[in-house]
């Protein structure tokens, strides 16, 4: 019995992964896929995820010399709030003599000069401005959006579309509408500070990096927005001491890596969007009553992904985290996808980076044992007693062998139904001898990763399985078989308690989920929605 979670374990990571190659991936026009915010302000691609934002004001009356460049059209953009008050300065040091866009980007970071400060790759840019600004100025709602931005708000966006809300990896895995978190710092237009990484591109420097960034490169009409504004309702001195707290922290973080763990117990080393936002006003502004609106129904997933991440023990689990989602967004962008080079990066990347299966697969003999095992995952071959067992109770209850009175048709289902067990119990003894790990090193992986994979495997299924609604998901069949048996066990888990004599103890070693758990070590955007009960503002 101790000898089979670690084919479960391994065929569950290749289930899971094995979803990857035909997740439905975003792209703009250039086709690069990406899990949220893939386009800007213009629908062209863009190399970063907008973040919490916030910084500190910074309006700039505009000099003469400044003020005599504007064009009429520009002074009524600038009346709109599409364009900042600084605009003249920027566009003076690009026009004037001796002038380059260059200088007007130089111009703009000096304007926000903060230690450490990373800026986004399109900062300061007076054309990037103007365009944006002549695109949704016949746009009410955006105008409006725009125009109301302060500093200190939040501001949350996710994918307008029902298509792109259904696509979005980001907006499935946490459960919500929103995935993505900025807070601003000078507006209106608005200015924020951004932790950027998921969606961040490897050529882009800015990326990886809490930085600051401006509407003109984000704000779009492709997206959905609320604005928050977590201080309205409080005197004025209050509310303003709570803001000059918060920009002062999110300033503080400029440069700070990207937190690709998506936690919040890592002492402030890195941040994900929605953390840095929440944090700079919980811990930034201290205001210990600033609180993310949780629900177990978004965190389902969240927790049981926690639960199976430090289970594995990754020595880095930043690193791990991040060398999953660099493999992933390399890995999908092939069409099709090479699912020989997933097994090599499960057992030569992921394993040796986590202390379970570095302990129970210490040597490069024994991961090529492992190896053996997950292309039999892959391959369908690996569960051979379970799908024979799960096709003859089908064929039974097809033919109405169930239904027979007397308590015959009971007793046969259960006898079918234990069948489907013994056979994957059988199934899961083989691949362990073959996995080559020793009992020690297996009771460790029991306790260490198998548990809470059991525990929340209910949940996986219902996550990769509702991934393949409208059949945008293309499963390999290894990958299907491993959906069906944890369909089928999560589902049984209660009822098998009651079965005689073997009842309680299978039922102990029946996947079930992560329903009525909190997420407390984790903020999406989507718990940020609801923290501003006196005022927001949505788009459109």
């Amino acid at each position: 019995m101790r000898s089979r979670p670690p084919a479960l374990v391994a065929a569950v990571v290749v289930a899971g992964l094995l979803t990857l190659s035909t997740l439905p991936t975003l792209s703009g026009p250039g086709g690069n896929p990406a899990f949220a915010q893939t386009m800007g302000a213009f629908d062209e691609p863009v190399t970063g995820v907008q973040e919490a934002g916030a910084g500190s004001a910074a309006t700039v009356i505009a000099t003469d010399p400044a003020d005599l460049l504007l064009t009429d059209e520009e002074r009524e953009l600038m009346a709109l709030k599409l364009l900042p008050a600084w605009y003249p300065t920027i566009k003076l040091a690009q026009e004037e003599k001796g002038g380059s866009l260059d200088k007007a980007k130089a111009k703009a970071k000096s304007l926000f000069p903060y230690k450490n400060a990373v800026y986004s790759r399109r900062f300061g840019e007076p054309p990037h401005m103007l365009s944006w600004a002549r695109r949704y100025r016949k746009d009410a709602a955006m105008v409006k959006l725009c125009a109301a931005t302060q500093r200190g708000d939040i501001l949350l966006n996710g994918h307008k579309s029902a298509e792109g809300q259904t696509n979005d990896m980001i907006a499935i895995l946490t459960g919500g509408k929103y995935h993505h978190a900025v807070t601003v710092i000078d507006g209106p237009p608005a200015v924020f500070i951004e932790a950027v990484g998921l969606t961040g591109s490897k050529e882009d420097p800015t990326s990886n990096r809490v930085r600051v960034s401006a509407w003109h490169e984000h704000l779009a009409d492709w997206a959905c927005w609320r604005l928050l504004r977590p201080t309205a309702g409080l005197p004025a001195a209050e509310a303003q001491k709570r803001i000059d707290g918060a920009v002062a922290y999110l300033v503080g973080q400029l440069g700070k890596p990207y937190d690709y763990g998506f936690t919040n117990n890592d002492a402030n080393r890195a941040f994900y969007c929605s953390e840095l936002a929440w944090k700079a006003y919980h811990d930034g502004a201290s205001w210990t009553t600033f609180l993310p609106v949780k629900d177990a129904g978004r965190d389902r997933m969240v927790v049981a992904l926690n639960a199976v991440i430090d289970g594995m023990k990754p020595k880095d689990r930043n690193a791990v985290a991040q060398k999953v989602v660099d493999f992933t967004l390399d890995y999908t962008s092939q069409k099709p996808p090479d699912l020989k080079k997933l097994v090599t990066f499960i057992v030569d990347d992921l394993a040796p980076g986590c202390e379970v299966f570095a302990d129970a697969f210490p040597t490069a003999a024994s991961r090529e044992k492992l190896r053996g095992v997950l292309e039999k995952v892959r391959t369908n071959r690996a569960f051979p007693g379970f799908l024979a067992a799960k096709a003859a109770f089908e064929e039974k209850k097809k033919a109405g062998k169930f239904e027979t009175g007397w308590g015959i048709g009971a007793v046969r289902k259960l006898a079918a139904e234990t069948k489907i067990v013994t056979s994957l119990v059988g199934d899961l003894n083989r691949l362990a001898k073959e996995s080559g790990a020793g009992l020690f090193k297996l009771t460790k992986l029991i306790g260490s990763i198998i548990a809470p994979m059991y525990k929340y495997m209910g949940t996986y299924a219902d996550f990769l399985t509702g991934m393949d609604k409208g059949g945008k998901v293309d499963l390999p069949d290894g990958a299907k078989t491993i959906l069906s048996m944890t369909d089928w066990l999560a589902e049984k888990r209660e009822k098998v308690k009651t079965w005689p004599v073997v009842g309680k103890a299978l039922a102990n070693l029946l996947p079930g989920n992560g329903d009525d758990k909190l997420a407390t070590n984790f903020v999406s955007p989507t718990d940020l929605a609801g923290t501003s009960p006196r005022f927001h503002l949505d788009y459109p």
